[in-house]
């Protein structure tokens, strides 16, 4: 069996890793098990369950939606290592032992900090346009980010 673990790696709190044993619920009440610092998460956003070698994510009825892959959660899914759950601003990646160890942090703040000091994402974008956010997740960057 895979020991699985969540790490925020964008948004509030990015660097922690939580380990995945059992069931966690994601939100902002201080009595889940990953309390999260973003407003855009609900009190109780998202359940994520170990099963196996995957985890099960699903969404408790948040206002804002959960995210896996950058598809909308509208039923219980499974997830594996690499994969990335959006809730809020936040976005937690699951991270199998053997990932962890061959790459120790996923964190991408100081990424995209240089990816923003040094693009000009104003200069126009393909056919001529301005340059337009595409999304990866609901996440947002530049065409040449």
């Amino acid at each position: 069996m895979s020991e699985l673990s969540l790490e925020i790696v964008e948004g509030p709190g990015a660097g922690r890793q939580v380990p995945l044993g059992e069931p966690l619920v994601v939100g902002r009440a201080q009595d889940v098990q990953v309390v999260l610092d973003d407003p855009q998460v609900s009190r109780r956003h998202a359940r994520i369950s170990p099963r196996g070698e995957q985890a099960i994510v699903e969404d408790l009825g948040s206002s804002n939606g959960t995210f896996v892959n950058g598809s909308e959660l509208h039923a219980p899914a499974a997830v594996g290592g690499g994969d990335e759950v959006l809730v809020g601003v936040t976005v937690l990646e699951v991270r199998s032992m053997a990932q962890i160890s061959e790459r120790p942090s996923p964190n991408r703040a100081h990424r995209r900090a240089w990816a923003r000091s040094s693009i000009d994402c104003s200069t126009p974008g393909p056919r001529s346009e301005p340059r337009r956010l595409r999304s990866r997740s609901s996440r947002s960057s530049c065409w040449s980010c």
